[in-house]
């Protein structure tokens, strides 16, 4: 008696392309119709890219000075490492509890969240940045009458913009992860990936649950695309230069 496997394999084939075309189908319905609660995938999307924003925003406007000030100053450096080493390595999500108590089921709970796992890319990065920059620079400057606010605003700032922007990338990356934990957790609104993921899951509605990841995932795709898009219009002047 002769077995013959072809069936089984094209039995398995038929049945990846239906569970394909399946997804995709949930996935157009969940952007046009929504949810069973109403909300479509564009709503849950933007919802979360709300709590992300906020969150990166204030981690760029704290991340980059204070990593200015920590790569000039030695000192400085020196005395905040301990804490700044301390915190770090704290999950951004063993945080959510304290959020919550502290600021509330809303925006600014998640935003935390988020900046807690931008701020210390975009951080060290500028810190690391600032350590980097040739001595000859810095001396050049000096030589024709640089100030010491001159030379973070005019030398120093635009030397390190390579080393800032990819520390918002992979800051960027970090807190777009957080912010999706931060949502399956606690929201005053049942809007937001995360929440919609996490809900799916309890529904038994899988094939919904990975039209969420999907969209989770192309999000951050087109993110990373956009710092990417920022990178070669601001540091153009490289490849000028370079030619």
């Amino acid at each position: 008696m002769s077995l013959n496997p072809l069936p089984n394999v094209w039995g398995i084939i038929i049945q990846i392309f239906y569970l394909i075309f399946s997804l995709i189908v949930v996935f157009c319905n969940l952007l046009v119709k929504g949810d069973i609660f109403g909300v479509n995938l564009l709503e849950h999307a933007a919802a979360s890219l709300i709590r992300v924003g906020v969150g990166f925003a204030v981690a760029i406007v704290t991340a980059v000075p204070l990593g200015l000030l920590i790569g000039w100053n030695k000192k400085l450096s020196a005395a905040t490492h301990p804490l700044i080493e301390i915190v770090r390595h704290i999950p951004p999500i063993a945080w959510i509890p304290f959020s919550i108590v502290f600021f509330g089921l809303g925006l600014f709970s998640s935003a935390f969240i988020v900046w807690l796992g931008a701020f210390f890319p975009i951080l060290l990065n500028t810190a690391s940045g600032v350590r980097n920059i040739g001595r000859a620079q810095i001396d050049v400057a000096i030589t024709l009458g640089a100030k010491e606010k001159d030379l973070i605003s005019k030398v120093v700032f635009p030397a390190i913009l390579p080393e800032v922007i990819t520390g918002m990338r992979v800051g960027l990356g970090v807190g777009w992860m957080c912010v999706i934990a931060s949502e399956m957790i606690g929201l005053r609104k049942p809007v937001g990936l995360g929440f919609f993921v996490l809900e799916m899951q309890y529904l038994g509605r899988y094939l919904d649950m990975i039209a969420g990841m999907i969209m989770i995932g192309l999000i951050g795709l087109l993110l990373d695309y956009g710092l990417r898009f920022l990178e070669y219009r601001v540091l153009r002047w490289r490849e000028e230069v370079g030619r």
